[in-house]
């Protein structure tokens, strides 16, 4: 719910390429979509549960959208998934609460340089509309990059107590230095000190990394991605 409040905080219902819709069984509410810049997020409301009718007028609406991404919570996804997207497994970890020398934030980078940032973590990205939501929640407060060395990470949002933290990267020539290591303890001291616990999202390739780093496994999910072309 925190992603599709994110959306709605930065553009609100002004724009086509971000629209908002509710999950409705008979007469109840019970869950939200944001269709944004070619991503579907759908989150089902705290302990309300969707029919096999909702499931599959979800399904068609994905269909319909053929966005690259998909989110959705455990009780919307479909058993067979979607045709031409792949399943992909997504971990949560809660960051540890740093204590003793880890919460420091001697190093720390604040504002890193915009254009390093985009060529260290989204250089796959359009640039325009990767620039253009980034100023725009930077500017909302929502958006924050931290660096340290030459890693950088992003927080996407901090909401109701919780900081998500997102698109941890090392260029590769500097990997297993332990940078990004200790730019993720140091963000997460500078915004416990703010009053906030930091989280994160991992794939299967990426979970190990922060099991051994310590975190604590606080969630699992399903997304689709779709298939290139002639997979």
């Amino acid at each position: 719910m925190r992603t599709i409040w994110s959306h709605f905080s930065a553009y609100g219902t002004e724009y086509d390429f971000c629209e908002f819709y509710r999950l409705w069984r008979q007469r109840t509410q019970i869950g939200y979509i944001c269709s944004f810049n070619g991503s579907i997020t759908a989150q089902l409301v705290y302990g309300k549960r969707a029919t096999s009718d909702i499931i599959r007028e979800l399904s068609e609406f994905v269909n319909f959208k053929r966005p690259y991404f998909v989110q959705l919570s455990e009780g919307l996804c479909p058993k067979a998934g979607f045709s031409g997207y792949k399943r992909v497994k997504r971990s949560f970890f809660t960051l540890p609460k740093p204590s003793g020398d880890e919460a420091n934030t001697d190093g720390l980078i604040l504002e890193p340089d915009v254009e390093y940032v985009y060529k260290t973590a989204f250089s796959g990205e359009d640039y325009g509309l990767w620039l253009t939501d980034t100023v725009r929640r930077k500017n909302k407060g929502q958006l924050r990059m931290f660096g340290y060395e030459s890693s950088v990470l992003t927080v996407r949002f901090c909401i109701g107590g919780a900081a998500y933290i997102s698109d941890v990267y090392t260029p590769q020539q500097d990997r297993n230095r332990g940078y990004a290591t200790k730019l993720l303890k140091k963000t997460s001291a500078l915004l416990s000190g703010e009053g906030y616990t930091s989280y994160l999202c991992a794939d299967e390739q990426t979970s190990g990394f922060y099991l051994r780093m310590g975190c604590e496994l606080s969630g699992e999910d399903t997304a689709f991605k779709l298939k290139d072309k002639g997979k």
